[in-house]
């Protein structure tokens, strides 16, 4: 998945999956791999799947919803789902993220500021390069968006 190999990815958790159907977490990434191709409807659809398997779920899939409705300008809805996610692991740098990006998309100026000062003073070194080359999406458009609403909360090159 980080080596931007989407396809194969998305084979081998598909082959977790023909082995142990039920397994949430496997699920979880086959969601996690949809949203880095842009497939949120899809993503969503996993993850509320993989819930329903394991409602004792980590703050990932949280996230993982949260992106997925990102992605589909249900921005007020990303919020509250990454800001869960927050509240079960206040150190998931992708859920705070995502959550600046939601905020500018908001218009929430402050807020996104705000979050990108948490950020940088638990990982001081995070810049835009950094987030491009650890969270690459395949979709070149979302991404660019993605990149520019974090250049407006304020991070770093």
């Amino acid at each position: 998945l980080y080596r931007q190999e989407y396809m194969e990815a998305a084979r081998e958790v598909q082959k977790a999956l023909m082995i142990a159907p039920s397994y949430a977490d496997g699920i979880a990434l086959k969601a996690l791999i949809q949203n880095h191709l842009g497939n949120a409807e899809e993503s969503i659809q996993l993850i509320n799947r993989a819930i329903l398997i394991n409602p004792y779920y980590s703050w990932d899939y949280l996230y993982n919803l949260g992106w997925a409705e990102y992605t589909l300008g249900n921005y007020e809805k990303a919020v509250q789902l990454l800001q869960s996610a927050l509240e079960r692991n206040e150190n998931a740098r992708p859920a705070r993220l995502m959550l600046t990006a939601s905020l500018v998309a908001l218009k929430k100026q402050d807020d996104a500021e705000w979050e990108i000062e948490q950020l940088l003073t638990q990982f001081p070194t995070m810049t835009l390069s950094k987030i491009m080359t650890d969270m690459p999406m395949a979709n070149k458009e979302n991404m660019n968006l993605y990149i520019s609403r974090l250049r407006q909360a304020g991070m770093p090159e």
